[in-house]
């Protein structure tokens, strides 16, 4: 192993390590959420995926000084940063979902009687939200247990190449 290949993994090996924390964090911030689900659950679910967001956003910032060149200067650097954004929306996504979902409880669940043919219709919008949320919860965490390993190795070998690239003769 040269100095650069050194260099970068041990430049990477924190960001490695947040990684492994944000997957963790993910699984248990993250919970599929089941048709019972009521107004306090929702306001829990939405605490926690706020502290994964600050995390994630505070990953996001660790990285940027790091690597965050490499995106300037390489389409492949450039594509991992932009997967890595994309997750910052989807989460965003999840949480005005959720958002948007409580909103509708409250607003229309609560005014309906059980025997109220409307009250179908909205158990129906309830439904059609909590599958939505799911599957978004579903994709942030298939991203965190998996595609963010896959791209912070891409990351890695980017940087690597272009150090080696731009490193002097002698220094290799």
């Amino acid at each position: 192993m040269d100095k650069v290949d050194e260099k970068v993994k041990a430049e990477f090996k924190p960001l490695l390590n947040k990684c492994r924390e944000l997957e963790l964090s993910s699984e248990e911030k993250l919970p599929s959420l089941n048709h019972e689900i009521d107004e306090k659950s929702i306001n829990l679910y939405l605490e926690l995926l706020n502290e994964l967001k600050e995390n994630y956003a505070r990953f996001l910032e660790e990285i940027s000084p790091i690597a965050g060149e490499i995106a300037g200067a390489s389409e492949k650097g450039a594509d991992v940063f932009k997967q890595l954004r994309s997750t910052k929306k989807l989460l965003e996504d999840l949480e005005l979902g959720l958002k948007e979902l409580n909103e509708a409880m409250n607003s229309h669940l609560k005014d309906v009687g059980k025997k109220n043919p409307e009250r179908q219709k909205i158990e129906t919008i309830k439904r059609d939200y909590i599958e939505l949320i799911n599957k978004k919860a579903d994709m942030a965490q298939n991203f965190f247990s998996q595609k963010i390993y896959t791209l912070m190795e891409r990351l890695k070998d980017e940087t690597e190449r272009l150090e080696s690239y731009y490193q002097p003769e002698e220094g290799r």
